[in-house]
């Protein structure tokens, strides 16, 4: 096949530089036609209407991200609340058990007595 050394990193030969240069003027090219198109000027009302269509999308885009963040937000708040509140749950539950525990060992003491 190609017994040819691998060129080393730094090292370009003009195939491979023509090669590059067309490849970026062709997307160059294809870039600046699309946005050609995109900008193109039009009667003003047109433009005006085209480019409010585009704010509002990228509003309602943003809008819908922000009210998404905002909605794992307060998820988040609420799942850690209610570890916190069944954490601390847990610890009064273990506390009234000791408790428990002790006045059974005190009655069963007198008892004994």
């Amino acid at each position: 096949m190609n017994d040819l050394p691998p060129t080393p990193p730094g090292s370009y030969t003009l195939g491979s530089s023509v090669r590059g240069a067309v490849v970026g003027t062709l997307i160059g090219g294809a870039i600046g036609f699309g946005l050609g198109l995109l900008l193109a000027p039009d009667k003003g009302a047109i433009s005006r209407r085209r480019f409010a269509f585009m704010r509002d999308s990228w509003a309602q885009g943003v809008a819908g991200w922000r009210d998404r963040m905002d909605a794992e937000a307060t998820e988040r708040d609420a799942r850690q609340s209610s570890q916190a509140l069944v954490a601390d749950a847990q610890k009064q539950a273990e506390a009234l058990l000791e408790e428990a525990e002790s006045l059974m060992k005190q009655a069963r003491a007198r008892r004994g007595a």
